[in-house]
């Protein structure tokens, strides 16, 4: 079984298999419950994380993942464009294999489509 990450919302659950994050160069943006997320790989963290985001596409330099909206984050800490510390405003979520999250949400929705980011 797959690792990936799981995110809720009330009653949407959605979940983003490791494989399929990692076609996409370990960046996926999504629409979720009318929310842009971002939902990458972290380096630091070895895990999959999510962040609800205004950003509209991303990019790596090295391990650091650069925002287009003036973000980064670096070594899992959020920093805006000023440099300074940014608050995290992440959905609720979870790095867990497949059927762990299918067993709390019987009829989640799986990610397997491309981004709608401009990447």
């Amino acid at each position: 079984m797959e690792m990936g990450i799981s995110i809720w919302k009330g009653d949407l659950a959605r979940y983003y298999p490791l494989p399929v994050v990692r076609e996409w160069d370990n960046i996926v943006f999504d629409d979720f419950g009318g929310e842009r997320v971002l939902v990458y790989y972290d380096p630091s963290a070895f895990a999959l994380m999510a962040e609800l985001t205004d950003a509209s596409g991303a990019s790596w330099d090295g391990s650091i993942l650069m925002l287009s909206n003036g973000d980064r984050i670096e070594d899992g800490i959020l920093y805006g464009p000023d440099g300074e510390r940014k608050e995290r405003n992440r959905p609720l979520q979870v790095f867990t294999r497949w059927y762990g999250f299918s067993l709390t949400f019987p009829e989640p929705e799986i990610f397997d489509r491309r981004p709608i980011s401009d990447q």
